[in-house]
């Protein structure tokens, strides 16, 4: 095959891709609608990650104090054995 008789065929097949895919209704659904949607849906998921990150950070501050109030008590209580002797 010659390169003039290639670069005709490939213009071709490429100005039949452009067409095609141009033309395609749901190529022309996925501009409109799809956008949107996917919009909607990453907006969705960075509200429920942010959800889950507030969620864990309580979770974590819970703990935290927890193992405060512990230390408090185990202090008060070497005091109170001291005071008592």
């Amino acid at each position: 095959m010659r390169a003039a008789e290639k670069d005709g065929l490939m213009e071709a097949f490429e100005y039949a891709i452009k067409k095609t895919s141009a033309t395609t209704p749901s190529s022309v659904k996925w501009t409109t609608r799809g956008s949107a949607s996917c919009g909607k849906s990453i907006f969705v998921a960075g509200f429920l990650v942010l959800v889950l990150l507030v969620s864990a950070w309580q979770h974590f501050e819970l703990l935290r104090h927890g193992y405060e109030v512990e230390e408090l008590q185990r202090q008060r209580t070497a005091e109170d054995d001291i005071t008592a002797s």
